[in-house]
């Protein structure tokens, strides 16, 4: 008995041509998206109210700002950046990209240059990176209605999701049409981008081109592997021994970078390749465009965060290794309370301060807590005369600038985290900062999910293969 041929050739070359119509139509729609990623699409005009200033003395002023617009577009680059301000030796002090700040009318900002050296004393607003320096003399506060013009581009991260998207409905629409076939390839390129976070680092090579102006130059990063041995407590280690070594330890492994701009350039939003689920939650949730990380190796691994990371890398560290800690919410800044051999210690691994004070003595209390931030910032200076050629007491230009805010414990914002009223300082568990145990959870399911789903997703393909049926 003759049975009729299947024709597989045919079904073989429609199949072919759909794969070919898929990847062409993903590349042409993140081609479409990175283009639209180099341009101006809207901007957003964000306040400086003169209550948020720091005073650096001088007349000089400084006031940080944010600019997050949402999952779908972010703050293109600003001028300027904190490295402009320390030219190589020989070199004549390089002029700093400036913008002056419309006074709230609605007026558009207009470029301006200077060099930091020249901005003492010369009335105008010059943006750094994200913060805002105002050189006002003989003012005792800024302007009310100031505002910051940030121009706003559409987030390159979202072409390429684009084009995932783009290319599997192509793919399906040009060849054989089946639910069955739709879910193998939806499961096929979740599992392609699991495969991927294995072989990709998590940490973004920008860190390495543009470490930000709270790394410590003299010290040379901790690679992820090395970091989480350091981060193991020894036998018969003292509990302060330990404290003490985990604290330096997350400061050297991880850098301070929490820009929006930086969202997708440091990885501050978890990429879609590491981890689809919490990629897929920053298209409709703020709080995970930019993600902190419960599990510090997952934080180690990155590289990068705020204050609030750092801190929750090493109570959870510290706790992990039997030593009580807490996160210690203070007014602008995040650190940690470690009972590390006898009484309280509040550890600071942002900056790699370690105060042998107690919460309670510090409260309040700017003048006890600066001397120890100085201290380590003194391999900072060293580096900075090398550069500059004139040490931290040497005359004018950028180095009295910046050692005139050290002096007022304004460079990390100290006389605002520890100079507030009683009471401003709260101690709260890790899982309650991170905003309870269902966020814990959540964090650990998407870990697992980004797994399971490509897995279900392939499951009715591999039953249609098993039973011998085509899937047509």
């Amino acid at each position: 008995m003759n049975h009729p041929e299947t024709p597989t050739r045919p079904l073989f070359r429609r199949r072919l041509l759909a794969l070919a119509v898929g990847l062409l139509a993903g590349l042409a729609v993140f081609a479409a998206g990175s283009l639209a990623s180099r341009v101006d699409v809207a901007r957003r005009t964000i306040p400086l109210p003169p209550e948020s200033a720091v005073p650096a003395g001088g007349g000089l002023f400084l006031l940080p700002y944010s600019a997050n617009p949402g999952p779908f577009l972010e703050p293109a680059p600003l001028p300027g950046s904190w490295e402009d301000l320390f030219p190589a030796p020989g070199q004549a002090p390089a002029p700093v990209p400036a913008r002056l700040l419309s006074d709230g009318a609605g007026g558009e900002p207009f470029p301006r240059r200077f060099s930091l050296a020249d901005f003492a004393g010369r009335e105008g607003y010059l943006v750094l990176g994200d913060a805002v320096f105002l050189s006002l003399p003989g003012r005792a506060a800024p302007p009310r209605d100031l505002v910051l013009f940030v121009p706003l581009r559409a987030a390159g991260s979202l072409a390429l999701a684009a084009a995932l998207a783009a290319g599997l409905l192509a793919w399906w629409a040009a060849g054989p049409r089946s639910v069955s076939r739709a879910l193998l390839g939806l499961g096929a390129v979740l599992l392609a981008l699991n495969v991927a976070s294995l072989l990709v680092p998590f940490a973004s090579p920008a860190l390495e081109r543009d470490p930000g102006p709270w790394f410590h130059p003299e010290d040379p990063p901790l690679s992820p592997g090395n970091a989480l041995e350091l981060l193991e407590r020894r036998p018969r280690e003292s509990p302060g021994a330990f404290a003490a070594r985990a604290t330096a330890t997350v400061n050297l492994a991880m850098i301070h970078g929490w820009r929006d701009a930086d969202a997708d350039a440091f990885r501050l939003r978890v990429p879609l390749w590491e981890n689809w689920v919490l990629y897929a939650a920053s298209l409709a949730g703020e709080r995970f465009r930019k993600y902190e990380f419960f599990d510090p190796a997952r934080a180690i691994a990155r590289g990068v965060g705020q204050c609030g990371q750092h801190a929750l890398v090493l109570a959870n560290t510290l706790k992990k290794n039997g030593i009580p800690a807490r996160i210690l919410n203070l007014p602008g800044h995040t650190v940690v309370a470690a009972r590390a051999g006898g009484d309280w210690q509040v550890l600071d691994p942002d900056f790699g301060v370690i105060l042998p004070l107690s919460p309670r003595a510090v409260e309040g209390r700017v003048d006890l807590v600066l001397p120890y931030y100085l201290e380590v910032e003194r391999g900072y200076f060293r580096k900075l005369e090398a550069s500059l050629g004139s040490g931290p007491d040497g005359p004018g230009g950028e180095m009295a600038l910046i050692q005139g805010i050290l002096r007022h414990g304004d460079r990390w914002g100290l006389n605002k985290a520890y100079g507030g009223p009683p009471g401003s300082i709260q101690a709260v568990e890790p899982e309650e900062y991170f905003g309870g145990k269902r966020n814990v959870l959540l964090e650990e399911w998407s870990y697992k999910a980004k797994w399971v789903i490509p897995l279900l997703l392939l499951l009715p393909a591999a039953v249609l293969a098993a039973s011998g049926r085509k899937d047509q």
